[in-house]
């Protein structure tokens, strides 16, 4: 049977057939595959814009601590696929809920795990707001959060983590983390930069680019 966590392996059961359960390699599942032509991009933007992202994003964030295939695939090709099709109206509303997920995923100190839950942290913060042509993203709206995402961080990028986390950080999960933070920094609120840097007090935020 599939491991359950949240809901992402009754996703599975109910739609995908003929998916192992488990691999033992991050591989795509061999029947998960994509048709081509415009027909089959029209339909999957209708079906996209239908999902009800409340129930969704947090199902497939929740998804991001799972370690078996094929649901670690499909949580976070799942959320490339949602954030990529959505805006700040339809993902603005459910970004509380998606709090406690990523705090979750963050605290497993699982190192692949906390990779893939930063990397959909930075495309949460990427989403564009409704009018694309503003600048603003739902990064913005992420401020308020930053106190239960980021303290994890520290563990990460202090030297003692670094002698204990197997080189985590020369692989780059430490430049990860420094790349989300100038990222929310960038998108966020004017004090986003000394919020972040009042939590990880190690980050180094680089310097403003002269006007």
């Amino acid at each position: 049977p599939l491991r359950v966590n949240g809901g992402v392996a009754k996703f599975v059961q109910w739609h995908v057939s003929g998916v192992p359960a488990s691999t033992t390699s991050n591989k795509t599942p061999p029947n998960v595959s994509s048709a081509g032509g415009p027909e089959h991009e029209a339909a999957r933007e209708r079906f996209l814009a239908q999902l009800d992202l409340g129930v969704m994003l947090p199902l497939f964030f929740d998804g991001l601590r799972e370690p078996t295939q094929p649901c670690q695939f499909l949580a976070h090709a799942g959320l490339k696929e949602l954030l990529e099709a959505s805006h700040a109206a339809r993902v603005g509303p459910v970004v509380p809920q998606l709090v406690l997920p990523i705090r979750q995923a963050l605290n497993t100190r699982e190192p692949e795990t906390i990779r893939r839950t930063i990397k959909a942290v930075q495309q949460l913060a990427r989403v564009p707001g409704v009018e694309p042509g503003s600048g603003q993203t739902v990064g913005e709206l992420l401020g308020p959060y930053y106190r239960h995402i980021l303290p994890v961080f520290n563990l990460f990028k202090s030297k003692a983590s670094l002698n204990s986390s197997k080189g985590d950080y020369s692989s780059g999960l430490g430049e990860l983390m420094d790349e989300t933070m100038v990222l929310l920094a960038a998108v966020g609120a004017p004090d986003a930069t000394r919020e972040i840097n009042r939590i990880v007090p190690l980050w180094t935020p680089p310097p403003k680019e002269n006007a």
